[in-house]
């Protein structure tokens, strides 16, 4: 099973520049359509104030806009080159609302990749937007971290399972690239005391699909159940994680934190989500 589409969103910065390189990454792997995708924002000047603004303002800021949307390209163009993926790319365009926009094309690939976000240099357009994307695009998301190696991920994969329906749907959509993983970990944390046997359906279900994984029963003692997963993804070299998203209510996540909540804040991998 392979991708055969892929959306990256770009916006020229490091964040995006990262992406990209996995992104082409796989898309060579896979023989994938690569589409690069930047997204011009609204202008910022609310409507009661507009009327008292000059119109050489509002020229400026779109000449702004411009030159963001051509850079953005430009950093897209640069990397096909890099990756020689040119023939095999597109470049598309958006208004509004990025995770808006990132749902709407990105309904109509198989995978989605965008860069971890960073609230220290993250401007206001893109807070929160990797969690709307994975909550609403309907597809896989592929988180590239902002710090720590992407190169050559996907060799040792550590996949989460609480036997959850998101759990579930991380494990199916992550196929492509555990087919191609030389190991897979299963980890069920603190799994039900009278269930010895839990997690061995995700690894029949992998079987069956030609991918031997062993699984682990890791009991978080001391530490959060998430931070078991970080620690497992540390401690094994490993270089993708799969996880399901939001198992409990997205008003809980917000409030509580919350598993996948935390795993987005403090990963130096990448990671895979299904929701």
């Amino acid at each position: 099973m392979n991708l055969t589409s892929i959306l990256v969103y770009v916006d020229n910065t490091k964040r995006s520049e990262r992406s990209l390189a996995a992104a082409a990454k796989l898309a060579r792997e896979n023989d994938a359509h690569l589409i690069g995708l930047a997204v011009r924002p609204p202008v910022a000047i609310p409507t009661y104030a507009s009327v008292h603004v000059p119109q050489e303002v509002f020229e400026m800021y779109e000449k702004d806009l411009d030159e963001q949307m051509a850079a953005a390209k430009a950093q897209f163009d640069h990397a096909m080159d890099l990756a020689g993926w040119q023939s095999r790319s597109e470049w598309a365009t958006a208004r509004g609302d990025i995770g808006v926009a990132m749902c709407t094309e990105g309904r109509a690939v198989d995978l989605i990749v965008m860069g971890q976000e960073n609230e220290d240099d993250d401007p206001l357009q893109y807070r929160g937007v990797p969690d709307y994307v994975i909550l609403e695009s309907g597809r896989p998301v592929l988180l590239v971290p902002y710090a720590g190696r992407v190169e050559n991920f996907g060799k040792r994969v550590v996949v989460g399972w609480n036997g959850s329906r998101e759990s579930a749907r991380a494990l199916k959509d992550a196929l492509p690239f555990l087919n191609k993983a030389s190991e897979v970990e299963i980890i069920c944390v603190n799994p039900p005391e009278d269930e010895e046997l839990f997690g061995s359906d995700a690894a029949r279900f992998l079987a069956q699909h030609g991918i031997n994984a062993r699984v682990s029963r890791e009991i978080a003692k001391d530490i959060t159940p998430e931070d078991v997963l970080l620690n497992s993804v540390a401690d094994g070299d490993a270089d993708l994680l799969v996880l399901g998203a939001y198992g409990h209510s997205r008003i809980r996540e917000l409030i509580l934190g919350g598993v996948s909540n935390h795993i987005l804040k403090r990963m130096t991998t990448t990671v895979l989500m299904s929701h």
